[in-house]
């Protein structure tokens, strides 16, 4: 009898866990500022390997989907140009929108000077807390370029 009934109470926990096991984010999810680190490659034709990309940066989620960005980026390892910056060298002024789905995928693209725009592929995880990317296209000085990152973001400062 204890045997069936410890059988029934382990079964019930499992289908209640299984029922609330479900991701629902949303924009909202990931509000607040999240440091963040890349790598990759910038490829070439026949999608060679022409430049090495590490970078570091910070990146502010509105809770609205609207962000905001700075970061400091090098490949084979000059900084990439760019516009304004701060005393660090940081690049500044790095704008963009995202999309969180329910599921905790999503998508954000990010403008990091004129011409300049990321478009990225994001996955949530950790309770909000950690973000996942790669980019999906990129456009420099208005051109495509093959971009092979990742990057990983982790939460700095709590939602509001």
């Amino acid at each position: 009898m204890q045997t069936k009934l410890l059988a029934a109470v382990t079964a019930s926990l499992f289908a209640l866990a299984g029922g609330t096991a479900q991701a629902a984010c949303s924009n909202k999810t990931i509000r607040g500022d999240f440091a963040f680190t890349v790598q990759g490659s910038v490829l070439g034709p026949n999608d060679a390997v022409v430049g090495l990309i590490n970078g570091v940066g910070i990146i502010s989620f509105d809770g609205s989907g609207n962000l905001a960005q700075r970061d400091y980026v090098l490949i084979n390892p000059v900084q990439i140009p760019g516009e304004a910056s701060n005393p660090s060298g940081f690049h500044t002024d790095q704008t963009g929108t995202y999309k969180i789905n329910a599921d905790c995928t999503g998508d954000a693209v990010i403008r990091t000077g004129p011409g300049n725009e990321l478009n990225l592929a994001l996955v949530v995880s950790n309770g909000g807390n950690s973000v996942h990317n790669v980019v999906t296209s990129a456009l420099v000085g208005g051109n495509p370029v093959k971009f092979q990152t990742r990057g990983d973001l982790e939460r700095i400062s709590p939602r509001d």
